[in-house]
């Protein structure tokens, strides 16, 4: 450099492996080498249980920015490059906790319990609003295709939506045939992942199902259904190859469960995990059973309500937080 000329120093903030937000509105920054989780909070007024955190995204590709959705109804948007907090906006439509956010070509994309979608544009004539039905859990973005997001709910089965053409979803998942004493089964969609380079879809649902579906296949049920333990399955993640997905219950369990075959062996079952490294299961104490309502999220992926992202900074191949061979689990 120059003489006199002033290095511009990066955020500590960059260096975090993953962030959480927390039911007071706090946003943590974890850095996981260094074991040690920094607290960042919007202005200087008392914490308020009513801006707890219920959803989180990246901003943009090069996570800079990440959206803070508070139960509020306020979306914050923080810089990772900054350490702090730069704006919030007002997103209050609909009813109930934020289920999801996105972005779409620079434009904020919310979702509510209520079952109010919509898409922010620059100016409020040129938003987009779409009912997705009500008792939604989760909104999900299609990672290679943004155009495209799924959504889920208590008694709202699993939908697709285009959101250059939201008039229909473009695809509606039909329920599983009644039980074996023709009783009707009840839809409780609690989490959905799109499958890479395919169209397939996996849930896991409130009475212990996870479910994988094929848009592009004429059936509208499941193609596949597994089911684990007794109670209900509260978030997933896929693995790295996309051949398995990580589940987590309300009582703490976790498996890893095999989409090929539709079932998780006994020695894939997880016990108070926070991480699978290697290909190997490790067994860690007093993590999952603290949380009286299980996971709320599984990194790697960018997972909200209570759970934040995982981050992609200083991630390098033979990094030994590297997600590729990781999960953490927010609770």
């Amino acid at each position: 450099t120059r003489a006199g000329a002033k290095l511009k120093m990066a955020s500590p903030a960059r260096g975090n492996h993953v962030w959480v937000g927390s039911e007071t509105g706090i946003l943590k920054g974890i850095n996981l080498q260094k074991k040690q989780a920094t607290n960042y909070r919007f202005g200087d007024a008392a914490l308020s249980r009513h801006e707890a955190v219920t959803a989180t995204c990246w901003g943009d590709p090069y996570e800079s920015e990440m959206y803070v959705g508070c139960l509020d109804g306020s979306v914050k948007l923080f810089s990772t490059e900054k350490g702090k907090f730069t704006e919030s906006r007002d997103c209050r439509e609909g009813e109930g906790p934020f289920c999801g956010l996105a972005v779409l070509d620079g434009s904020l994309i919310t979702c509510v319990q209520s079952g109010l979608l919509k898409v922010w544009k620059d100016t409020s004539s040129e938003n987009v609003e779409i009912q997705v039905g009500p008792g939604v859990c989760r909104m999900r973005q299609n990672p290679e295709q943004l155009h495209y997001v799924a959504t889920g709910g208590k008694e709202n089965c699993l939908k697709v939506w285009d959101l250059h053409q939201p008039q229909e979803p473009i695809f509606r998942a039909k329920n599983v045939r009644n039980d074996w004493l023709d009783l009707r089964v009840p839809i409780w969609d609690r989490d959905m992942q799109f499958l890479p380079g395919s169209e397939k879809i996996v849930t896991c649902t409130g009475y212990h199902q996870v479910r994988l579906y094929d848009p592009s296949s004429p059936q509208r049920r499941p193609v596949l259904e597994a089911t684990f333990g007794e109670y209900p399955l509260t978030a997933l993640s896929l693995t790295p190859d996309a051949n398995a997905v990580v589940v987590g219950s309300s009582r703490g369990d976790m498996a890893v469960i095999d989409l090929r075959q539709g079932r998780y062996k006994e020695e894939d079952k997880i016990l108070d995990p926070t991480r699978v490294l290697e290909g190997k299961l490790l067994r860690l104490k007093k993590v999952l059973k603290n949380g009286r309502k299980g996971p709320r999220c599984i990194a790697p992926e960018l997972l909200g309500s209570l759970g934040g992202a995982s981050s992609q900074n200083n991630r390098q191949e033979g990094d030994k937080y590297s997600i590729r061979q990781s999960w953490y689990v927010c609770i």
